[in-house]
């Protein structure tokens, strides 16, 4: 077949082929392309794989070191991580009621089953009881001390156990909270009442009481005192009016709970 010009197909194609020399040069340039085209996108790829990971590693060593810093913190800040609402939570759920025939008090919940109280609270008592949720339970009367205002109870099941906080390490005027079941026993949850650490108050019995302003009143006692990092000490006393003439008001009185815990390990044995 001829085309227009008066030239066959076969002669055009031939007319228009390159020669050798130039069909290799073109392959050889076409590959050196393909060539840099792959290394240069194999090139990113590895590096955006160097880069992530360098990034991660970088990450990993920012996360460590900030751990680290919060761990030294933690050693001499005692406070470090210390949080008021998380301790409300806490002591909401491990403070009872104890009430027995005569009277009713509060208790502090040490795990197992096992509840710390004051004395006077289960003294003239023959049968206890606490509330978990809507159910009475009964409690075990193990121990009392003859030498401190504190006695020991165990529940027929596992209770949770009170955050604790050394009162070593109380700044004064601090706010601290008294918790418990002041003159009423039926309602479901402890009452909280707000004062500060006032000071340490060291009375005949030669203890070292913590002394607040919150209000403590019957059916607190044997209740946490609390601070932002757990109970500081177990609500004991407080001064009333002990006369016309000596008009007393905001002087309570709690046992710290370092000497509670030794207490309890005592009776224990």
């Amino acid at each position: 077949m001829l085309r227009c010009d008066g030239m066959s197909e076969d002669a055009y194609a031939h007319a228009n082929r390159l020669p050798e020399e130039l069909q290799e040069q073109v392959a050889q340039e076409d590959t050196t392309i393909k060539t840099i085209v792959v290394t240069f996108l194999v090139g990113l790829i590895a590096g955006g794989a160097i880069l992530v990971t360098f990034m991660s590693l970088w990450r990993m060593h920012l996360k460590s070191q900030k751990e680290a810093e919060i761990a030294s913190a933690s050693l001499t800040n005692a406070r470090a991580g210390c949080s008021m609402g998380e301790t409300v939570y806490a002591t909401k759920r491990c403070a009872y009621v104890i009430i027995q025939e005569r009277a009713h008090g509060t208790g502090i919940s040490l795990g197992q089953g096992f509840i710390v109280t004051n004395r006077h609270v289960v003294q003239g008592g023959t049968t206890f009881t606490t509330r978990v949720g809507d159910r009475e339970i009964p409690l075990e009367l193990l121990h009392t001390s003859t030498d401190y205002d504190i006695a020991l109870l165990k529940a027929s099941e596992s209770l949770p156990t009170c955050p604790f906080f050394t009162s070593d390490k109380l700044a004064q005027a601090e706010e601290l909270f008294a918790v418990g079941w002041p003159k009423e026993r039926d309602q479901p949850e402890p009452a909280f009442t707000r004062g500060v650490f006032s000071r340490f108050n060291t009375q005949t019995d030669t203890i070292k009481y913590i002394q607040t302003d919150a209000a403590i009143n019957p059916g607190n006692s044997g209740g946490p005192l609390i601070n932002e990092c757990g109970i500081v000490g177990m609500n004991t006393a407080k001064f009333s009016w002990f006369d016309k003439e000596t008009p007393i008001e905001g002087l309570g009185l709690a046992m710290p709970i370092e000497l509670v815990l030794e207490l309890v390990k005592d009776l224990q044995k």
